[in-house]
């Protein structure tokens, strides 16, 4: 067995894993090492006798001996976990869905931060809550449908979801303004969405928090299947923008290290097995790293945790503006902060009970506006949300590249 690692954090949820009830983590290592068998080849000897030390662990039952068993064979089906590509997962059969829902509560019990982790336990959820119609769209399933699946799979928070299941709610209504492949990729909603997911941290596993973002993220399957009939795309050429897409976010956080290990895939997914569960931003021409990395470092720090880091000139740190200042770029500014440095940017918040009420042009000429001012002091970039967290307005280099 492969001893646990020194130091692990333990995830922030009201149960850590060493006070669930002893069998229903030994249900939870069975149900692991049965949907994990068939998606792997490399890891598939020592499965089989991490299968023979589980039954062992039931016959000693729940005695000071098999506790510490019971850790190494956790600790070594999420080290078998990490080098199964996420490809795999997508494509896993999910015959039990009370089963799937104990490996994802396994994934969910010791996330400790991770967001591949995190990710899986949220594609998994999403496809345990679809209900798929004669047409062939997939919606979510009512919650007390699923309401045992996400017990099991979750990790209930003491904070209060209120505000994440309304972020959720406020996202799945922008999809129809998505007109077109083009405002998929270039639009705010991947940058939004990802932001806050990441700022959410452990509460992202609530099970009311994994019900509000599956209820999302197969809207958003169901939008981009149309968007991608409508352009006559192939899934072959959108697979690869994904995938572009997918490995720019995972150097932004640092996944790349944690997914080093991993075996390689047994082929390309297909249309039905594509990770739709996180939609992410492709960068843009200029400088990319710089505008991608700006931008969720500020969707983190405005959903809550100041967090921004810019790989290639460090950290900068926010300055909150006085209202005075704020009025003299933009009236609709409740309140802004700025970065300084060579390369400084706004990041403000603007009541979205008055931001509703504007039409599309309005919206477009006090973006507009706001640019202006801004670039008469040499500031050629900001990001502006509404007060519950949804893009508004996105300025770069001088330019206004979005406004909802």
């Amino acid at each position: 067995m492969v001893p646990r690692a020194a130091g692990t954090s333990a995830a922030e949820c009201t149960t850590s894993p060493d006070t669930l009830p002893f069998e229903h983590r030994l249900l939870a290592l069975e149900a692991a090492v049965a949907l994990l068998r068939p998606a792997t080849q490399g890891s598939r000897p020592a499965l089989e006798e991490l299968a023979d030390e589980i039954a062992h662990i039931r016959q000693l039952g729940p005695v000071p001996g098999a506790e510490a068993g019971l850790r190494d064979a956790e600790e070594l089906v999420l080290q078998i976990d990490a080098r199964i590509p996420a490809s795999s997962i997508r494509g896993m059969l999910l015959p039990d869905a009370e089963q799937a829902a104990r490996y994802a509560g396994l994934l969910a019990h010791h996330s400790e931060g991770s967001l591949a982790r995190m990710d899986r336990v949220e594609m998994l959820v999403a496809r345990l809550c679809a209900s798929e119609s004669t047409e062939g769209r997939r919606s979510v399933r009512p919650r007390a449908d699923v309401d045992q699946v996400l017990k099991l799979a979750g990790t209930p928070s003491s904070a209060d979801s209120s505000r994440a299941i309304a972020f959720f709610a406020a996202a799945s209504q922008r999809l129809p303004t998505l007109g077109s492949m083009n405002d998929v990729f270039e639009g705010g909603l991947y940058l939004d969405t990802r932001g806050y997911k990441v700022s959410l941290k452990q509460q992202r596993l609530d099970p009311d928090v994994l019900y509000a973002a599956a209820a999302f993220n197969l809207a958003f399957e169901s939008r981009l299947d149309e968007l991608q009939r409508a352009a006559g795309m192939s899934d072959s050429d959108l697979a690869g923008r994904l995938r572009a897409a997918e490995q720019q976010i995972d150097m932004l956080f640092g996944e790349p290290a944690g997914r080093a290990l991993e075996e390689a895939p047994a082929g390309a997914p297909s249309s039905q097995e594509r990770q739709r569960t996180d939609p992410i931003p492709l960068s843009r021409a200029r400088r990319p790293w710089r505008n991608l990395l700006r931008g969720v470092g500020i969707a983190v720090a405005l959903a809550g945790s100041v967090f921004l880091y810019v790989r290639d000139r460090g950290s900068s740190r926010l300055v909150p503006l006085p209202a005075k200042e704020l009025a003299r770029l933009s009236p609709l500014l409740d309140s802004g902060s700025l970065a300084g440095g060579e390369d400084s940017f706004l990041v403000g918040r603007i009541p979205s009970s008055r931001w509703i009420l504007m039409s599309r042009s309005e919206r477009k000429t006090a973006a507009s506006e706001l640019r202006n001012r801004l670039m008469r002091r040499k500031i050629t970039a900001a990001v502006v949300f509404r007060d519950d967290n949804v893009l508004a307005i996105q300025i770069e280099q001088g330019r206004v590249l979005a406004v909802e």
